[in-house]
């Protein structure tokens, strides 16, 4: 009995997860997890993993995804095919996607630029060791976050947790047309 109760709450706490992404290593500093639609993004800068500088008005041609994520967040491995899937898909429509990665420590570098591989990731990875980027978007408090930004640098949509690809191009379809 005591052995069903827990394989319960475990699957409850597991799923809960899945559904809802997860939580930041940090929640000091962090005040919402809602931005306004169409509130305008900062133009920010700073480097890929391969040391490119980078700003978001450089990918604002039509569409920009913006995920952010980590390696050692479950929904967040969970979600990376898809995304990877995604983005070649519409590649050729001038959407443009960039993964943030809140990973920290001596080896995120290392564990980041593993993964990109791992997945084949073919779009921009960004390492927000230091949360600013994050800031720059209303204090990101669960991975994963994802922003769909206009060519105007606004978010036009936003979601927290887990979504499969139909949602990624559902989403990015609505506002392609």
């Amino acid at each position: 009995m005591m052995a069903k109760r827990n394989l319960a709450l475990g699957l409850f706490v597991f799923i809960t997860i899945i559904l809802n992404g997860c939580g930041s290593k940090t929640e000091e500093g962090n005040k919402s997890d809602k931005v306004a639609s169409y509130q305008t993004v900062g133009n920010f800068q700073s480097k890929d993993i391969q040391g490119n500088n980078i700003e978001l008005s450089s990918f604002t041609e039509k569409l920009t995804l913006i995920n952010f994520w980590a390696t050692w967040c479950g929904p967040c491995v969970a979600e990376t095919p898809d995304l990877v899937e995604v983005s070649t898909m519409m590649k050729e429509r001038g959407v443009k996607f960039i993964g943030i990665s809140g990973d920290t420590g001596p080896s995120a570098a290392e564990d980041v630029k593993e993964f990109a591989a791992k997945y084949k990731i073919p779009y921009t990875i960004v390492i927000d060791n230091d949360e600013q980027l994050q800031s720059v978007f209303g204090n990101v408090r669960a991975f994963p976050t994802t922003f769909l930004v206009n060519k105007q640098q606004q978010i036009v949509s936003q979601w927290i947790g887990l979504r499969p690809k139909e949602f990624f191009i559902a989403e990015i379809e609505k506002h392609l047309q």
